[in-house]
């Protein structure tokens, strides 16, 4: 555990890091596609997973610390993002709650930052998958088998797994791999963060200063009730509908634009609606601080560029940009 006397107050790290986990669930994505970042997916997954383990790594009570900022982050979420879809809720919760019981097991630091990374990777292809299920039905996976097995008699070869059990298989096990990987890297940042804090903060004292990103919240849209009605009664009809002699692959595809419209305008925004009624019975000081959170994330924002830049001519540059991120945004004050 790192000497009190390395940052000004440990409060204000853990607030910093809280804040900028929060940046990476509100919007960060849309910043690092404007930058043109590859696989910005994983590496949002992969970003939350590294700020798990510093606020463990930096926290005296982990998993206190690590579930105070997890319901932060869903307040500044709601408030901030609100045209996110349930499942980024259900992502980032499970991060949460899966790092605050890693981290408060007595666990070594290093290896809980691993199984975090597995379990939330992993986590994060399965919910993909669910929804691919939702949206498609059996159909889809039903067509794969049906199409591998057509292979694998055309060109005798020997019948093994599905090919469902093959591709869910390697798509699970390559975000959890990735995952894996992460955790490794995020056990040995701490060390590295410590290393390169003040090149970094030498650095970017001479880039010219960076101009704020504007604020890209879409406007609220007013509901029609009976269009939304009228909707419902269509999409009820599809799946209650016995196709009979239409083609099967025309049913298919009604059925599954029926599934997104019915997850777009009823399921996610009843779920919405129950998470905003939780959040809103949290404590005033809870809302506070989500307050203090969202007034950082203007600054936190105009700090992505920089680092992007000052990452230029690395050999792994994403994994130079969050650590660049992560000392502009945590320990700039510090080393100023």
């Amino acid at each position: 555990m790192p000497a009190p006397s390395e940052v000004t107050s440990r409060t204000s790290l853990l607030h910093r890091l809280t804040a900028l986990w929060a940046l990476a669930e509100s919007g960060l994505g849309g910043l690092l596609f404007a930058l043109h970042i590859p696989a910005t997916g994983l590496l949002l997954g992969a970003f939350s997973t590294v700020i798990i383990s510093l606020l463990a790594y930096y926290a005296a009570r982990p998993a206190r610390s690590i579930l105070q900022a997890l319901v932060l982050v869903l307040l500044v979420k709601a408030a901030v993002s609100p045209h996110s879809p349930p499942p980024a809720y259900l992502a980032v919760g499970f991060q949460g709650l899966v790092g605050a019981a890693l981290f408060g097991s007595g666990l070594p630091f290093r290896l809980a930052a691993v199984l975090l990374g597995g379990l939330a990777l992993a986590e994060s292809a399965l919910q993909k998958v669910i929804v691919l299920t939702i949206l498609f039905g059996k159909s889809l996976w039903q067509a794969l088998d049906a199409a591998y097995a057509s292979l694998v008699s055309e060109f005798h070869l020997p019948a093994g797994a599905s090919a469902t059990g093959w591709v869910l298989g390697a798509f699970v096990g390559g975000y959890g791999l990735w995952g894996l990987l992460v955790g490794a890297w995020a056990g040995r940042l701490p060390a590295v963060l410590g290393r390169r804090r003040h090149e970094i903060a030498t650095r970017f004292a001479a880039l010219p200063t960076a101009a704020t990103p504007a604020d890209f919240a879409p406007k609220a849209r007013k509901k029609r009730w009976p269009a939304l009605l009228l909707l419902l009664a269509g999409i009820m009809a599809v799946f209650l509908w016995q196709p009979g002699g239409l083609p099967r692959a025309l049913y298919v595809v009604l059925r599954s634009i029926a599934a997104v419209l019915l997850l777009l305008y009823f399921i996610q925004p009843l779920l919405k609606a129950l998470l905003t009624h939780w959040l809103s019975r949290r404590q005033p000081d809870e809302h506070r601080q989500a307050r203090e959170i969202m007034a950082l994330l203007p600054r936190l924002r105009g700090l992505v560029r920089p680092a992007w830049d000052l990452s230029a001519g690395r050999r792994l540059r994403l994994a130079a940009f969050v650590e660049n991120l992560i000392i502009l945004s945590v320990f700039q004050e510090d080393d100023a």
